[in-house]
């Protein structure tokens, strides 16, 4: 028997496993204390188990036993986690390991039935980090269940496109760009294409984050970066595929040249480490495609809050997109989202806002909106800790990606709270909503 999922919370914690019988038992203990004791749990479904009464801002080890099998041992920490936690790894777990013990790169989609899906990697900085687990929910975000495994993938997201869900993602931290694709809802997927040879973190490679994938002038687009920090930074382009053709055929993707970064183009900022990646394919509203692009800035306040927008030529999706302008965006400094909203006839992001004591701060998370994509208005302060008795350094709420269900926004997070290691190594992947309208 496997424990396959941990969500702790306020003096408790869900434990989902593969199987539970009416004489599976439950052992716990706090970490660095004596041995296990029995402990009380309630049954909550055939595979999740509730344990109430613990103390917060503790370590804990459980394991579940039905003789003579007895679980992997799971480690956690309760307290005030926000939102709804869909998964969560406390940094001491090595069940993931070698792929890492920090869950990141959350993608959200909705079924046709109704169903929600989250996919989200595992990482560690120089690990192998080639895991993506996806959650499913049957009831809009109230309570999630894992689902299935997908490796090799980083950095993965889910999309739809006909009656199939689709899980682009890489091998590992710039390696090969695949393509899987699942028949039954996420519940298994195939063996995957490879639409982009890699390489790694010291020669470059295909950047990949969950960004948006868009069907428009029939073909699906999405942008993808090559490149690595350690050799500088990173070039743009975008990958596309006539929608008339078999998606999980490697030669009818079109990867554009990509055109790297310059400090000459007007309205950029004199900061000698800054770049873009992690862009958004938008349909403008006057039917041009353009790719809004989040910008590096560095430290000094003075250069924070421009985005990067580049052009692409939505009739030759193998063309090099070009420079187009730099706009004012207060949230550049972190991955962000794009989506438009058919209501409102808005385009919406979700941000992280900085403040001049660090631009790197993820601990403020803002809703901005924008009319024509270029000038952008706050919506709503969705989440603030800016005054959480917990350093800043260790929580932060990023790499958000949300979908429009109804009036509401349902966000994902990768979210580092309670015990995470620092701000960027999180320690669990949270739900949220937001009503807009």
């Amino acid at each position: 028997m496997k424990i396959i999922k941990v969500a702790p919370f306020l003096n408790g914690v869900l434990l989902q496993v593969d199987y539970i019988t009416k004489n599976t038992e439950c052992f716990i203990k706090k970490v660095g204390s004596g041995s296990y004791v029995k402990t009380p749990y309630i049954t909550i479904s055939d595979r999740t188990i509730h344990i109430k009464n613990l103390l917060n801002d503790m370590d804990y080890s459980v394991f579940l036993q039905d003789a003579p099998l007895r679980s992997n041992n799971r480690l956690f920490r309760c307290g005030d986690y926000v939102g709804s936690v869909i998964n969560y790894i406390h940094p001491d777990d090595m069940t993931y390991h070698p792929s890492g013990m920090c869950p990141a790169s959350p993608s959200i989609i909705k079924l046709p039935s109704g169903r929600l899906l989250v996919s989200h990697d595992i990482f560690f900085y120089l690990m192998e980090q080639n895991i993506t687990l996806v959650h499913y929910s049957d009831d809009y975000g109230k309570t999630w269940s894992y689902l299935s495994t997908v490796t090799p993938c980083f950095w993965g997201t889910l999309f739809l496109f006909g009656e199939n869900v689709y899980l682009m993602g890489m091998d590992g931290e710039y390696g090969d760009l695949l393509l899987y694709k699942s028949n039954d809802e996420g519940a298994t997927f195939s063996k995957p294409i490879v639409i982009l040879k890699g390489g790694n973190r010291t020669i470059g490679g295909p950047h990949k984050a969950p960004m948006p994938i868009i069907n428009y002038n029939g073909y699906l687009w999405t942008a993808i970066e090559y490149g690595s920090w350690d050799i500088g930074g990173h070039a743009s382009g975008v990958i596309s595929i006539d929608i008339k053709k078999d998606l999980m055929i490697a030669k009818n993707w079109i990867v554009s040249p990509f055109i790297p970064y310059s400090k000459q183009w007007e309205g950029t900022v004199l900061f000698d480490g800054a770049g873009f990646l992690e862009g958004n394919v938008v349909i403008r509203q006057d039917g041009e495609l353009c790719n809004i692009l989040r910008y590096s800035t560095g430290s000094n306040y003075k250069n924070y809050g421009k985005a990067i927008l580049l052009s692409i030529n939505k009739d030759k999706p193998n063309e090099k997109l070009s420079f187009s302008k730099v706009i004012n965006f207060n949230g550049n400094n972190s991955k962000f989202t794009i989506r438009f909203d058919n209501k409102s006839k808005k385009y919406y992001t979700i941000v992280n806002r900085a403040d001049e004591e660090n631009t790197g701060k993820r601990n403020k998370v803002i809703l901005m909106s924008s009319s024509d994509a270029i000038i952008w208005e706050d919506e709503a302060i969705l989440l603030d800790y800016s005054n959480y008795e917990e350093d800043y350094t260790k929580l932060g709420f990023q790499y958000i990606d949300f979908i429009f269900h109804g009036d509401k926004i349902l966000y994902v997070s990768r979210t580092a709270i309670n015990g995470a290691i620092t701000f960027h190594d999180s320690n669990c992947i949270t739900f949220h909503e937001h009503t807009y309208i």
